[in-house]
């Protein structure tokens, strides 16, 4: 069933106490590490989480993006972004994660005349985190891009096959000036790309439950299956009652004979 790799966005401090009502829906966790869950995390605590994680399927983790800077001018601030993006991809590793998303935080306000620069930093960024011993499959994913250029520019000089796109349909549809589908056809290769799937209405990223907004997903879904190369899911609820409710819909019309019962 092709869309059956699937995952869902689970906050560190949320699977940690209510991981058995996860493993109950039958789900496996997109982990979001927040820097400030990510700093707490060691030792005793670090291994209990490794346990929990043990006892689903398979896992993802989200790295923090606030304040992360891959290919700013403060070399500073970029060290201190990358200590804590290396620590994601060395959980991952510990933890089995299928691969760790990454927002690559370029700000076409600030950069936008020396986007240069910006991609050499970036890229050597990147390049950085790569040499960290079999990590997980890296995801850069979209924010407030228009188009894929800059992605695909840093996937292109980064050169690293373990390095890929991830595309976020809430994302795109607020800030993408091209179609989806055009989105796609661009960053169409054979590398597996991962996909993150909540909804809005065109206006702000909401983080709806899939179907409470304007995303034609059974389009999307046309879309997905028509590119011929590997991908991942993973739904973005920002809360319990949106993940059921998320669920309900993409069992429904994702995972034909299904539902979130």
């Amino acid at each position: 069933m092709p869309f059956d790799n699937y995952f869902v966005r689970i906050s560190c401090e949320l699977l940690k106490t209510d991981y058995k009502e996860f493993l109950d829906l039958d789900i496996s966790p997109e982990v979001y590490m927040d820097s400030c869950s990510l700093n707490r995390l060691a030792g005793e605590e670090k291994e209990n989480f490794k346990s929990i994680l043990k006892k689903f399927r398979s896992n993802t983790l989200h790295a923090p993006f606030l304040d992360i800077s891959t290919g700013g001018n403060d070399d500073d601030i970029r060290e201190l972004s990358f200590k804590k993006l290396s620590k994601v991809l060395e959980l991952g590793r510990e933890w089995g994660s299928d691969l760790v998303v990454i927002h690559y935080n370029y700000d076409r306000l600030y950069y936008r005349q020396s986007l240069d620069g910006w991609l050499d930093r970036s890229i050597e960024f990147f390049k950085r985190l790569s040499t960290i011993p079999d990590h997980p499959i890296i995801a850069i994913e979209n924010i407030d891009d228009p188009v894929p250029d800059v992605a695909l520019e840093l996937e292109r000089r980064i050169g690293n096959e373990r390095i890929i796109h991830c595309f976020d349909y809430g994302h795109h549809n607020v800030f993408g000036k091209i179609s989806s589908g055009e989105w796609l056809k661009r960053i169409s290769s054979d590398k597996q790309i991962h996909f993150h799937f909540h909804d809005n209405n065109g206006l702000g990223d909401d983080h709806l439950p899939m179907g409470e907004g304007k995303i034609d997903w059974e389009k999307a879904r046309r879309d997905i299956l028509a590119l011929g190369t590997q991908y991942s899911v993973t739904l973005e609820p920002h809360s319990k009652d949106d993940l059921l409710r998320s669920l309900q819909y993409y069992r429904e019309n994702f995972l034909p004979g299904e539902s979130a019962e």
